[in-house]
């Protein structure tokens, strides 16, 4: 179940990543021809780019934040602003300044996914289902892209916007770029109420000084592995039920291989050096006199 779980995280997740960068270049028209909007040239980058700020920002900072806070509080955070972003487009006035502001909360789930997601489904999925969850994130990357462009191209049959003049909701027009933008709102809620659940990595619970590291808060859960390298063997599998000390005892054998490494490179490079300089000082001296 958890597995299924990751799954539809993973596709909700690259879903949203494609279809947002990809839909803001078909619906740039309409958003030109809207005569509410008004648009003037600096109006319009500003709404284009406030999606690539947003993400710039969450993305710079979303390190640390995986590190303080853990996968799941940037996924919770990353969900709420995939759910705001597009009502915010889609349900807000007709003043361009909402726009601009729904592109930036999209933006920064954008940033935020892209540095947990990848990251989160690499350390607790099992190395036997870790490829297809992975490519899972890419695949539906790609079909958002798609949705994107299908999407886009559909709002600009005149037949299509006929429709949504005639069939209004509460009398209010549902202009297309409106309703493009505010899809992807669809998938943000399976990807919001996913992130409720998920568990936190090992490896995160283990630096915190988790007296147990489980997935589900169960005993004897061995149906996701957490892999992690170790000086005895290049890669071992542990069940989430493990002892966080055992995982510590791990992460320090796996600091200690690392600057055991480190010392040899730097030896090997000072013995570098000094044959080098012995070579120069066994050289002839020759001089010249007149």
């Amino acid at each position: 179940m958890l597995l299924r779980g990751l799954t539809v995280f993973a596709g909700a997740g690259g879903f949203l990543f494609g279809y947002n960068l990809g839909v803001i270049a078909g619906v740039l028209p309409l958003l030109r021809n809207d005569t509410n909007l008004a648009l003037d040239d600096t109006m319009t980058e500003l709404i284009v780019g406030q999606a690539k700020v947003g993400a710039a920002l969450s993305a710079l900072i979303g390190t640390w934040v995986l590190q303080t806070r853990g996968h799941v509080t940037v996924f919770w955070v990353a969900g709420l602003a995939f759910v705001a972003g597009p009502i915010l487009v889609a349900a807000g006035s007709s003043h361009w300044v909402m726009v601009a502001a729904g592109r930036l909360l999209t933006g920064v789930a954008l940033g935020l996914s892209a540095v947990a997601s990848p990251t989160y489904l690499a350390e607790v999925t099992p190395a036997r289902s870790r490829g297809f969850v992975i490519s899972m994130y890419d695949l539906m990357l790609t079909m958002g892209a798609l949705t994107a462009a299908g999407v886009n191209a559909l709002l600009q049959v005149q037949e299509v916007v006929d429709w949504l003049d005639a069939n209004r909701i509460a009398n209010v027009v549902l202009e297309p770029w409106r309703i493009a933008f505010a899809l992807p709102g669809l998938a943000a809620l399976p990807y919001f109420l996913c992130s409720l659940c998920l568990p936190e990595t090992p490896a995160f619970l283990a630096q915190r000084g988790s007296p147990d590291v489980t997935v589900d808060g169960g005993q004897g859960s061995s149906l996701m592995r957490y892999t992690c390298a170790s000086s005895n063997a290049s890669m071992t599998e542990l069940p989430l039920t493990a002892s966080a000390e055992r995982l510590q005892r791990l992460v320090e054998e796996e600091q200690q291989e690392e600057l055991k490494l480190r010392c040899t490179t730097s030896r090997a490079a000072d013995g570098a050096r000094s044959h080098e300089a012995g070579e120069l000082c066994a050289r002839p001296v020759f001089v010249t006199t007149d």
